[in-house]
């Protein structure tokens, strides 16, 4: 009735095709730059590699090169449907679908800047071509899933849904989005193992499952704390480990793929440790913000429970710090002592 009353003047066949146009025009502004940027497309596709400052250089130009595709993106949908004035609930709908697409556009875009699936030479993650052509499509399917079923849960809010019955539509997105981990993990591509052979799935496989099914058990019983603790106790050595892998193989000395024990630069550190500890970070202002801890509490209050907390915030603080000294002194130590050598 909601709709059939808001959409009297525009049906939502019309509602439907000005989304359809909206995001039409936004690949059609996204096509119009890759156009007038394509010199810089092959200028990038020559560019050589050969030392760290060619890869980060190539870095910083495909970063800002998939931010003016998205940026094109935006400008032609989000843009175009902001200069005109809607209806409430029509704003609502093709907003809330727009801005859905455009995290979609924003989650391709990272992943090829991180993966490239279509440039090996370019690619920031170590993988093979087709890993990473399987995680970049899986991510975005994942990405997609969640946005879409988000915008819909939300406006159906809107519309009058009942609590329960939101809920029963939210349980089987999260089915969903189990099923697509699920699948993730059991049909990702292992890297060979010595002489060729295809190693079989271990125990990490069936941990990771029971992990994802003990996430979205503690989604279904509300249990956001859990949740949230269970995503940044495993969530945070994952990103750390990957970090740490990018760096090493951005920063890695051209030609030494086979060698061992070579000492890293100090930018690879300062890069590195940096990451590391703004992951951390993160991690603390996101397990704060769940858990309802104010920082301006542990300042104005002087308890037994804000004092611990700010004596392991700054145990944290010169962990971090301390292992950034300690690195850079050894980088460069084991560097002095390997030219006197030489």
């Amino acid at each position: 009735r909601i709709l059939y009353l808001e959409f009297e003047d525009q049906g939502l066949l019309q509602i439907g095709l000005l989304l359809t146009g909206f995001v039409a025009l936004g690949f059609g502004l996204q096509a119009l730059y890759l156009w007038m940027t394509r010199s810089t497309r092959d200028w990038l596709v020559a560019l050589p590699l050969d030392s760290v400052g060619d890869r980060l250089r190539a870095v910083l130009v495909r970063l800002g090169y998939g931010i003016g595709i998205l940026l094109s993106f935006a400008l032609g949908s989000v843009g175009a449907f902001l200069v005109f004035s809607w209806p409430p609930l029509v704003r609502d709908i093709l907003l809330g679908y727009l801005m859905a697409f455009l995290l979609i556009r924003l989650t391709m875009v990272l992943s090829r800047f991180l993966l490239a699936p279509g440039g090996e030479r370019f690619r920031i993650l170590p993988m093979s071509t087709p890993a990473a052509w399987f995680w970049f499509r899986r991510v975005t399917l994942l990405v997609a899933w969640f946005v879409l079923w988000y915008v819909t849960l939300d406006l159906l809010r809107i519309l009058g849904l009942t609590k329960p019955a939101a809920q029963v539509l939210a349980y089987i997105a999260g089915l969903g989005l189990l099923a697509i981990g699920l699948e993730m993990i059991w049909r990702r591509p292992l890297a060979a193992g010595p002489g060729g052979a295809t190693p079989a799935r271990g125990g990490r496989d069936w941990f990771v499952s029971a992990y994802f099914g003990l996430l979205w058990l503690s989604w279904v019983a509300s249990s956001l704390n859990l949740f949230w603790f269970l995503v940044v106790v495993v969530g945070l050595p994952f990103a750390i480990g990957i970090t740490q892998r990018a760096v090493n193989h951005l920063l890695r000395p051209h030609g030494a793929e086979a060698l061992s024990g070579t000492i890293p630069s100090l930018t690879a550190i300062c890069l590195e440790r940096g990451l590391r500890a703004a992951w951390i970070i993160a991690a603390v202002l996101l397990l704060s913000h769940v858990w309802g801890v104010h920082w301006g509490d542990l300042t104005a209050q002087d308890t037994i429970e804000t004092r611990l907390l700010r004596g392991l915030i700054s145990a944290v603080v010169i962990v971090l710090v301390a292992d950034l000294i300690w690195n850079l002194a050894r980088a460069s130590i084991d560097g002095k002592l390997q030219e006197a050598i030489a």
